[in-house]
């Protein structure tokens, strides 16, 4: 399951927004990060980090939206948490799920459109 076919998905979408930035290693490649505005309630924050999908690039079961430690800010991953499986996130699956979602954000895309990017 994508984080889009999840039934929170309307809840959190006008909560999400990109944040374009740039590795140090890549001057080329322009990137983007998820982040989420804060929910207004404990209880809809609980419920959003308590959301579970399939990691696009090893389809083990993850919690997409995370806290940061200390800031307590959330944002949106698709892949497997460092910690347990590095490769996850850098993997080309993982780039172009943030892609969709980011389109989908924009209204670039389909929902349902896979594989463009």
């Amino acid at each position: 399951m994508r984080i889009d076919d999840h039934p929170l998905w309307e809840a959190l979408r006008p909560l999400l927004y990109p944040q374009r930035f740039k590795r140090a290693q890549s001057n080329t490649r322009e990137l983007f990060r998820i982040e989420i505005h804060d929910p207004e309630t404990k209880p809809f924050r609980a419920a959003l980090l308590g959301i579970e999908i399939n990691c696009v690039t090893c389809e083990r079961l993850i919690h997409p939206v995370r806290a940061r430690i200390g800031w307590g800010t959330l944002y949106l991953v698709t892949t497997c948490d460092l910690p347990r499986r590095l490769g996850c996130s850098r993997h080309s699956k993982c780039r172009v799920e943030v892609a969709r979602i980011v389109g989908l954000l924009q209204g670039h895309i389909h929902p349902k459109q896979v594989g463009l990017f």
